[in-house]
């Protein structure tokens, strides 16, 4: 795909278009303008590599608490958090999830920023959740729409819990969970999406366990086709930024060589429920 060329940044669209390159960016030195095209940009995209960012903590911070003024949302409480491939939580992302999916209000916004890379990258992978909605059938659109999925709030995807409470049946839908949209709209590109949370414990409302599990097994199945899927090619020292409420993704499990990103998170607002009609 060719680059297209904004008024300060480039970009360059790869494979089906969702992921893209940006270049001509000096995060050391980010003008209003170069800012606000990014956005523009990540708006249209979903999906953004910046090479060669070469960020310190205090610096991807400055950055994110732009992005937070940039989506009109408080920017306190900011923080780092280290995801890496050793220790405890080396298994954390590797299914498809939205990042804290299992509360009311996740980010808009999420910002990795490589540290350290093994030598054969593991490349995140997202899956574009716009794209998918729109090749849904259309009967089944019509039957999820005004619905909203719900997920589970007390273990995370690998069993681990989460706090003290603890489930006391074994039918996970009368565990505390959070309610989503399950077709939200995107208030800056009026775009419709899929939003699934989690694969693990979820469930629709209002509709029976059956036709439930029915449901969510074909829309997981389209997920997992890799019809949507894109990839991240890591490098070390860049930066990547993505539409968390836009966007599911994951990273396969690698060879057992260090690595280590920054991630600094842009809050969200809740997710507004699409039309009942397309």
């Amino acid at each position: 795909m060719s680059t297209t060329i904004y008024q300060t940044i480039n970009v360059t669209p790869r494979g089906k278009g969702d992921v893209a390159s940006v270049t001509c960016v000096d995060f050391h030195n980010l003008p209003d303008s170069q800012l606000r095209e990014i956005y523009l940009a990540l708006t249209r995209h979903q999906v953004l590599e910046f090479p060669g960012s070469c960020l310190t903590q205090e610096q991807q911070l400055a950055l994110t608490r732009r992005l937070c003024e940039a989506s009109s949302v408080s920017a306190h409480n900011l923080r780092i958090t280290e995801i890496t491939n050793q220790g405890e939580y080396s298994d954390y992302e590797l299914d498809w999830h939205t990042d804290s999916y299992f509360k009311e209000t996740g980010p808009k916004i999420g910002i990795l920023n490589a540290i350290t890379i093994p030598s054969t990258a593991v490349n995140t992978r997202f899956c574009n959740m716009i794209k998918l909605w729109g090749d849904v059938r259309e009967d089944l659109q019509r039957e999820l729409r005004g619905k909203s999925i719900c997920n589970d709030a007390v273990y995370t995807q690998y069993g681990r819990p989460r706090g003290p409470i603890k489930p006391t049946t074994e039918d996970f839908r009368k565990w505390p969970h959070v309610e989503h949209p399950i077709v939200h709209i995107d208030p800056d590109s009026r775009k419709e999406a899929l939003h699934l949370g989690a694969r693990k414990w979820a469930f629709i409302k209002d509709v029976d366990q059956r036709r439930s599990d029915e449901i969510l097994e074909e829309l997981w199945k389209m997920v997992d086709s890799g019809e949507y899927t894109f990839e991240a090619e890591w490098q070390e020292d860049m930066l990547v930024m993505w539409r968390n409420d836009l966007v599911l993704h994951f990273k396969p499990k690698g060879n057992g060589e260090p690595r280590l990103l920054d991630r600094t998170s842009v809050p969200g607002q809740a997710l507004v429920m699409a039309s009942l009609s397309s």
